[in-house]
């Protein structure tokens, strides 16, 4: 079976979609299909074989969402779309966010297009990721009359999660498979070394994602200062991740704490899991817009305890006080007191890291490609 991933995203841009889509990508050659990835990034180094990437476009940044989105640049998108799908005969075309970017826009145009015209055409998955707040919800239900027209092209759906179905949903009913995202539960649960600048007795706070409003940043450096007001324990916020406001960031560190704040930028594929390892707790105090977070089973894997906005996402991911403690992410002395609870209870932070080590394990790679897999047997009739 031939099988071709379109994604907006991809590596060398982080976050939860690319890594769902190399994961899955991944997981597929293992099983011996063959996978080509159709994105506007240069991520070939990454792939097992370079010619598995299609790359179409040039991608630009934008606003949305409260997070920094890139659409794809492509001159005459429908033409070139045309021709991949003719040179590549394609069995299946596995869509990630397909109606809130222009790439995924293209391909069901083109696909539409050539059934109209009696044209070979491969069957349409289309995974949705977003989960957007009140602003969102309202000009996307806007959109609607629009997205509708392409309600008949998708074979199946998919949502990452109950709340990006809830999203999707009202302007593209139908029924949705939720299969969740995943996490390589190897890479981040195996031995791996602590940053060594960092194993100093010192209780490491670690932050990983997109330094965007939405994550929750600003709140989590409010909350540093009021941690002494809980413990006597000596913290450091370590934060992981890039993005167009950095230099904003840096500017609100609350002085009298700027020597235990330290900015990391991008860690790199083969870091990324020495950070989580390194970190005695794990805090992604997200406000909105968060349909899963894969950062939570990143460190669900590596056996940290982890403080999390309550937001709809994350909730489907963290039961409060079970695997994770869920806080108002806007409320800085909320955040602080979570996290130094786990830091003056070792048995609760322990329980916290053991549950959550057991839950993740429904988060391997291997399971959510059975869910994912079992949609291409069922288009291809067996």
């Amino acid at each position: 079976m031939k099988i071709g991933i379109v994604s907006s995203y991809f590596y060398p841009w982080y976050g939860g979609i690319t890594e769902h889509v190399f994961y899955q990508y991944k997981e597929l050659k293992k099983r011996g299909y063959d996978v080509k990835l159709i994105t506007p990034f240069d991520g070939k180094d990454i792939l097992e074989e370079r010619n598995d990437l299609i790359r179409i476009g040039k991608p630009l940044p934008f606003i949305l969402n409260g997070s920094v989105v890139k659409v794809p640049l492509v001159t005459r998108p429908q033409r070139v779309m045309n021709k991949i799908l003719t040179e590549h005969n394609f069995d299946i075309l596995h869509l990630h966010q397909p109606l809130f970017c222009l790439l995924g826009l293209s391909v069901l145009r083109c696909v539409k297009q050539r059934r109209r015209l009696g044209l070979k055409t491969p069957g349409i998955i289309g995974t949705f990721h977003a989960c957007g707040g009140g602003t969102e919800r309202f000009f996307v239900r806007r959109l609607g009359f629009y997205f509708r027209r392409y309600q008949t092209e998708f074979f199946s759906r998919i949502a990452v999660s109950t709340a990006s179905r809830d999203f999707v949903k009202p302007i593209l009913p139908g029924e949705y498979q939720i299969i969740p995202n995943g996490v390589d539960l190897l890479r981040f649960s195996s031995e791996k070394k602590k940053i060594s600048r960092f194993d100093d007795g010192v209780k490491n706070i670690l932050f990983v994602g997109r330094l965007e409003p939405r994550k929750g940043l600003t709140t989590l450096l409010q909350s540093i200062p009021l941690i002494q007001n809980y413990t006597n324990e000596q913290v450091r916020l370590i934060v992981v991740g890039n993005g167009v406001l950095t230099r904003y960031y840096r500017s609100r560190v609350p002085p009298d704490v700027e020597d235990r704040v330290i900015f990391i930028g991008e860690a790199s594929f083969d870091d990324l899991p020495r950070f989580y390892k390194t970190a005695d707790i794990f805090c992604s105090p997200a406000t909105y817009g968060e349909s899963f977070g894969i950062v939570l089973i990143e460190a669900m894997a590596a056996g940290v305890p982890i403080v999390a906005g309550n937001n709809e996402g994350y909730r489907k991911v963290i039961k409060d006080g079970e695997n994770g403690l869920l806080v108002d992410p806007t409320d800085p002395d909320q955040i602080a007191r979570a996290i130094a609870r786990l830091l003056h209870s070792p048995t609760l932070a322990w329980q916290i890291s053991t549950r959550g080590i057991e839950d993740v394990k429904k988060y391997s790679w291997s399971s959510v490609v059975d869910q994912i897999e079992q949609s291409y047997r069922t288009f291809a009739g067996f």
